[in-house]
């Protein structure tokens, strides 16, 4: 069976993107759980609870009872499910859940279920936390994810490229460069490096897109 035909592989994700989709999410996930501030809300719809909850079971340290299960900031499954106008868990707990997600996804396509609009809406967002935390140290780190020229590979990292707007010189650069691999590369092991806050960036507008 094609990679794209599975019955509960997202049409809108190749089998490959969800794949690097599960890498970016983890990887940022991993950053996240360093941050001070990572309250991640949202509306308080049935959906997104169980979104919520499900992040909260994977994530969460084992409580004691008498703490009815939640952590110092007063999270439990109890006040996830009972959250009436605006719901949180912790942004690198979702992103860890939704990374779980996409590799059961990727790895057992024929029986895990589908990313659902709630998640890839949640996705959209988080993804878009991603790239902005990166925009602040790409001067001085280098994010580059290194791509086969592969047909597959250049008819995504296209996309990506072409997506990317910034007016920094430097990236204007890069962005040229990739373009000229991409269009003229007649070798499968040629190499392409794309900045992953870019794929990050054009899989947030493509999540939104999705989940409408």
């Amino acid at each position: 069976m094609p990679e794209n035909t599975s019955p509960n592989l997202p049409q809108q994700f190749s089998s490959s993107e969800v794949e690097l989709l599960a890498m970016l999410l983890e990887e940022a996930g991993n950053e996240f759980a360093d941050h001070s501030a990572n309250d991640f809300t949202m509306p308080a719809t049935d959906e997104n609870k169980a979104i919520f909850a499900a992040a909260f079971e994977l994530c969460a340290e084992p409580q004691d009872e008498d703490d009815e299960n939640s952590d110092e900031d007063g999270l439990s499954l109890k006040y996830i499910m009972e959250a009436e106008d605006q719901v949180f868990v912790y942004n690198d707990w979702l992103m860890t859940y939704l990374a779980s997600r996409c590799q059961n996804l990727f790895k057992q396509a024929d029986s895990a279920p589908a990313l659902t609009k709630a998640e890839l809406n949640i996705m959209s967002e988080l993804l878009a936390e991603a790239h902005e935390d990166r925009l602040n140290s790409a001067g001085s780190v280098c994010y580059d994810l290194t791509f086969l020229a592969t047909p597959k590979n250049k008819v995504l990292m296209a996309a990506v490229v072409n997506f990317y707007e910034d007016d920094n010189y430097e990236e204007e650069g890069k962005k040229e460069t990739i373009i000229d691999i991409i269009n003229t590369s007649q070798n499968e092991k040629d190499e392409i490096d794309v900045p992953d806050y870019w794929i990050m960036h054009y899989f947030a507008h493509v999540c939104e897109m999705r989940s409408k």
